[in-house]
């Protein structure tokens, strides 16, 4: 894809609209460069079109998971190939379910995940946890002692990843090559996902700044033999709209990868 020079302004312009609100306004989707569109929830799910149908970075949470899909159906429908998972959390991995959904109705495979190999051990974990992070959860994003029933359902179950891996990883799709890279950022299971062609697509290592969508704060952004990634910055996350918006904040990786909120 050719460089084109309003991309950045456009990222700002979109990345903020949609970041700023996860809670209030889900399924709106936003073409931000010709092939890549970006759908608003908590968080983001990202769509990029190949020769072969669509790669998906990031999936939504749960509840937000069937908008999100069918706001991603008016921009393309063309089946979902692979879907990448940056990290375990729910605001990313939830929203599965919604698009293996899709696959079945449209008479499409179901979509092939690919994801860090801890991904796993953190699903499991929830899974056995899930009041637990549900609580957390509950007084970080709505200041409620108690989870509602639906928030421990988003900790209850996650579609598995059909294809885990350690240091890096790459697969073909449509003639585009997307590589996929560890890294501890907000979690010990966090996955960039980079196209020379295309875009990279962060998660949460982003800045958590709305009005920052292509964050100054990046992971090394090197392929396995030393050549750079070039591209647009995408994130996939938003975690509270109550995070500081000023321009010095920056969300920086915890010392052993942990989380905070689960």
């Amino acid at each position: 894809m050719e460089s084109d020079p309003r991309t950045s302004e456009r990222l700002e312009r979109c990345g903020s609209r949609v970041m700023m609100d996860p809670f209030g306004r889900p399924a709106k989707i936003y073409e931000v460069a010709p092939g890549i569109a970006l759908v608003s929830g908590f968080g983001l799910s990202i769509g990029i079109q190949t020769g072969d149908g669509l790669v998906v970075v990031d999936t939504s949470g749960r509840n937000h998971g069937e908008a999100v899909v069918a706001a991603m159906r008016t921009w393309d429908e063309t089946p979902v190939r692979n879907v990448v998972y940056t990290h375990g959390h729910f605001d990313h991995v939830g929203g599965m379910g919604a698009y293996d959904a899709d696959a079945l109705q449209r008479g499409y495979p179901r979509p092939h995940v690919f994801a860090h190999e801890n991904l796993p051990l953190r699903l499991e974990r929830y899974a056995q946890t899930a009041g637990y992070n549900a609580t957390v959860n509950a007084r970080q994003f709505l200041s409620r002692p108690v989870a509602p029933p639906q928030m421990v359902e988003n900790f209850a179950g996650a579609r598995m990843p059909d294809e885990t891996y350690r240091d890096s990883h790459a697969f073909e799709q449509g003639g585009v090559r997307f590589e996929l890279r560890h890294g501890k950022g907000e979690t010990d299971d966090h996955t960039w996902c980079g196209s020379l062609a295309k875009a990279i697509c962060a998660g949460d290592f982003s800045s958590g700044a709305a009005r920052t969508p292509a964050t100054r704060r990046r992971p090394s952004a090197t392929r396995p033999n030393g050549r750079r990634l070039s591209g647009r910055w995408l994130p996939s996350g938003r975690k509270s709209s109550s995070q500081p918006r000023h321009a010095d904040f920056r969300k920086r990786p915890h010392p052993a990868g942990a989380d905070r909120d689960g």
